[in-house]
Order: structure tokens, then sequence, then C-alpha cells
């Protein structure tokens, strides 16, 4: 690899790992006095183990300053990782690069923004190597790209995987154009800030395992794939269509920054899917509980593991809001899009902005309330059909906290365990200790459990 750089910044900005490698010419190993150099004297394989080790191709290619036996050898490494490199001396250093290549992971400095025609360029250089793995991290020029804003990727052999990342920051989106017959080896994708056909890619990975694609910029995906295993789809736009069948796909992460639209449609088939993350931000309401809720951030997980089925845990982020603009949706409604009917748990995360419903409560009644009010939040029905535990922790024993308790029991007719810990300095003329004798006595069929905060427990009647 040629001794200088393209630029004085890139001179100025280079890693640590790549100083480390670069030694002055007159700089030889110290031999014995019988003149033996024991250490080139190692094999190849072991010497590359040394040279893999320094983490980075300059430093690696430095080495040759050493002495002649070690001339060459970082040509031959299994990984070559090019630190903040341009693309002058990028092309020298693949032009002395064994074929074919092992992983070949190139991050690009930021002020180098390259055309379209460089890129190509260099994605033919290295693809000439045949790679077994590629990761380039690449900034583009929008200034010379004109409307040459597609790249046919050249012909990738043996390589059985790559990721491609452009600036995530940039107004436009690079097209990619595939080849046919172009990735047949391909097991793993990776690709950000840029778009490609999937219903055109797809068919052509007959062996594609693995599929991440980050800034997603467009309001459909559809995703076929008879060999898919797990998918990684994270999107800033709001989407109108999803439509997923992957028969053997076991692992989805889906992210959305947006909400969907309102006519959004979703297709989905993967019947082994047992590792499943589903998140998007939301724009649906509830006022069943006093006030009008907006649910702004909606998340399943769903872990499986041998031999047993998964379990699907729902995340709601739920905030009271007094001004929630053009929403119509109910909750209802948005989580009927998650790919997922059955919920074996939930948990909320709730921001509140003055009084809300029952425990919930951060101020105290005003007049008027609709706490007071006689159709209020205590006669109100709440559908937990399914509900079989409950935890409180930090009761403080007030009576909305109790007529909650009451609503809860009244509601969730399987309910099998209720476990309460007290908040500190309790005091004993609270409601809760008046009134909890008579709960305890009503549900029989519910085990109760009241601790303290220390850990006692507390026993009625």
């Amino acid at each position: 690899m040629a001794a200088r750089v393209a630029c004085g910044d890139c001179h100025r900005h280079h890693s640590a790992c790549c100083r480390a490698g670069l030694l002055r010419r007159s700089t030889r190993i110290r031999r014995r006095a019988d003149g033996t150099d024991y250490i080139s004297a190692l094999p190849d394989e072991m010497l590359l183990q040394v040279l893999t080790r320094l983490g980075c191709a300059r430093a690696a290619a430095y080495t040759s300053l050493l002495s002649r036996r070690w001339r060459g050898l970082w040509t031959h490494l299994p990984e070559l990782i090019f630190h903040r490199i341009g693309p002058e001396p990028l092309r020298a250093a693949l032009a002395q690069v064994a074929r074919p290549a092992g992983s070949l992971k190139i991050l690009f400095p930021r002020h180098h923004r390259l055309s379209s025609a460089v890129i190509l360029e260099l994605l033919h250089a290295i693809a000439s190597l045949a790679p077994a793995e590629l990761h380039a991290y690449i900034w583009e020029d929008l200034s010379s790209r004109g409307n040459a804003d597609t790249i046919e990727l050249p012909r990738f052999e043996r390589t059985t995987s790559i990721t491609l990342e452009f600036d995530p920051r940039l107004p436009q989106w690079l097209k990619l154009l595939v080849p046919d017959e172009g990735f047949m080896a391909l097991e793993s994708l990776s690709l950000c800030s840029c778009h490609i056909d999937l219903g055109d890619l797809l068919p052509r990975l007959p062996r594609l395992c693995k599929l991440r694609i980050a800034n997603w910029q467009f309001d459909s995906v559809t995703v076929y794939s008879p060999s898919l295993e797990e998918l990684d789809l994270f999107t800033p736009v709001q989407l109108r269509r999803i439509d997923i069948s992957a028969p053997v796909l076991k692992t989805l992460k889906f992210s959305a920054s947006q909400s969907f639209d309102n006519g959004f449609t979703l297709t989905f088939s993967a019947p082994l899917l047992d590792n499943l993350s589903w998140k998007y931000n939301c724009q649906s309401t509830s006022d069943r509980f006093g006030v009008m809720w907006f649910m702004w951030t909606l998340i399943l997980k769903s872990l499986g593991g041998m031999h047993c089925p998964p379990d699907n845990i729902l995340f709601m982020c739920i905030a009271a809001r007094d001004n929630l603009g053009d929403v119509a949706r109910s909750f209802e409604q948005e989580i009927s899009r998650i790919p997922v009917r059955n919920f074996s748990g939930l948990r909320l995360e709730l921001s509140t902005k003055g009084h809300v419903y029952g425990a919930m409560v951060v101020k105290a009644c005003s007049v008027n309330c609709p706490c007071d009010q006689p159709d209020n939040w205590r006669s109100q029905n709440i559908s937990l059909t399914y509900l079989k535990e409950v935890y409180i922790k930090g009761f403080k024993g007030e009576e909305h906290e109790v007529g909650l308790l009451k609503v809860l029991l009244r509601c969730a007719a399987m309910l099998e365990t209720v476990t309460i810990t007290f908040s500190r300095n309790v005091p004993q003329s609270c409601s809760a200790y008046m009134e909890l004798p008579g709960i305890l006595k009503a549900h029989p069929s519910v085990k109760f459990k009241i601790y303290l905060c220390c850990g006692d427990q507390v026993l009625f009647g």
C-alpha cells in the first residue's frame, strides 16, 4: 500500500491504529549476534495472525518496512480493514490484494464525498477480488450526481455477506440495481439509505438468510422469500402496506418512526417465527378512563424457546393530552395492525398531565372533577378477560387506589393472584387498611399477597 494518503485531511485524521503502523524506512528488526531473525522465521500463517490483530490494513502494510520477509504479507490477510481511506489510496491498495480476498471493511472519511461514477468504479474493483464479505460505509456527493441516481452493482460471485451504508442524512436516495445471477452465493445483505427493488432482488438470492434494510424510503414493503430466516427493517416514512411471506422466517425486527397510513394493510405469513420485535409510532386515542389518552408508541416483543410457544409481550406508551389534532383511530384499531393476536403480557408506560384515571392520579381532585361524576371511571368496565396476575408496587392506600383495585377485581373474571407492596409511611387510618379485609372476603378465589415496603407480609382478618 502506498505510504502517502490522498489529502491532508486524511493524514490529520488517521486513527490511532493506523499511526501505530507508520514506521521509519530505516527501521529494521534487530537480529541476534549470530544474524538469526527468529520472528521473520515464523510461518506465514502465524505472521498473518499477528497482522490480523493490528485491526488496520494500513498498519499491516507498513510492517513491510521491518524486513523483506514481511513484504506483501498483508495482501493475504483474511480480514482487511481500511480506516478513513480516500479513493486513490484505496484503488492502489486493492490492486495489491490477493484474489480471492477474505473480508473487506472500508470506511471512507466524511470529507470524501464520492460521485456515483467513483462509487461504481470502486465496487467493480472490489468485486474483481471476489471477497467473502464486504462492508462499506460511503459518503455520496450529491452535487456531482446529476441524473445518475442509479447504480447497477457488479457481480459478486463468491461473496456471502454484503453491507452497503450510505450517508443517512442525504435528502435523495440512491437506487441500486442487481445483475442477473450476480449474487448467487449471497447469504447476508445489509443496506442503509439506499433503495432496491425487493420484488426484483429476492428471487435472485436463493441462499439469502439475513436481510437488513435501514432508512427504507417508500410507502410499501413486500418481502417474498423461501430462504429468509432473519429480517431487520427500519423506515422513517409512513407506510400504507406491508406484505411478508417467508415460510422459514424465525427472527423479525421491524421499526417505524412514523404512524401507519389510515388505509394501511398488513399481509403476514411466517409460521416458524419465534423472535419478533414490532415497534412503531402511533396516532390513536381512547377516552374510556376519564380523560383523552394518546398512544404514541406500540411495541410487541415475542420470544420463544425450544419446544415451547413464544411469549408475546405488548408494550404500550400512552400519554394524557389535551390537544390530539386529527387523530381518529382507536387503540383497538392500532393493535390490530400487529402480526400477532394472542398476548401473554402487557406493559404500560404512562405519561400523565394533571388528574387522570384511578391510581395514576398525580393531583388531588379539583372542583367538578370527572371522578365525582355519577358515570365516572369507578363504574366503568374494562376488558380484562384473560388477566390472571396483578402487581401493584408503591401502594399508598388512598381512596382512588382502592377504587382501581375494585375495578380490576370486578372486570377480571379469571384473576388468580394480586400482589400489593405498600409505600413507606402508610398510615393505618388510610382507606386500604379499612377496606382490604372486606375486599379479600368478597373475592375468595383470588390469592392476595400484601407486603409492607420492608418486605414483611400484611395479614388481614
